[in-house]
This record gives structure tokens, sequence and C-alpha cells, in this order.
């Protein structure tokens, strides 16, 4: 399962195929622009913030029950 999401936030589609892996190896080395996008992605949804801000609404939603239930970053 932990690598069908790497392999997601890299911007293959497929649900994470041998197709989709062989895509990337051909991919490589990655061009600026998809170095950014992967750097990109990582701050949003894995940065020390992210988690933060994470855990923050998870705590909201467990102690005061205002909304949906959260959903982790890396998910999305």
């Amino acid at each position: 399962m932990k690598i069908l999401h790497t392999i997601s936030f890299l911007g293959i589609s497929g649900g994470g195929s041998i197709q989709s892996v062989f895509y990337t190896v051909k991919e490589l080395p990655y061009t600026l622009e998809k170095r950014q996008k992967i750097r990109d992605w990582a701050m949003q949804n894995i940065s020390g913030e992210a988690a933060a801000r994470y855990f923050e609404e998870t705590v909201e939603y467990v102690y005061n029950k205002n909304g949906q239930r959260p959903v982790a970053p890396w998910l999305k």
C-alpha cells in the first residue's frame, strides 16, 4: 500500500500498476519541472506544516466534532 501512495504522488496514474512503475523509470531523470512538481506536492502533503495542520484538524474533530473527519494530506 505504501508504494502506491509513493507512486501516486509522483503523478503516475493507473493505481500503482506495474505499467505505471515502468513509465516512471522511463521518465528518469526527471526534468526540472517534474522535480518542482514533486517538491511542491511534498511541501503541501508531507511537510512538518502539513502534518501539524492535520494534527490540529484531527484534535478539533475529536474534541469538538466540527465538520467531517479530516483526511490525512498524503492520502488526498
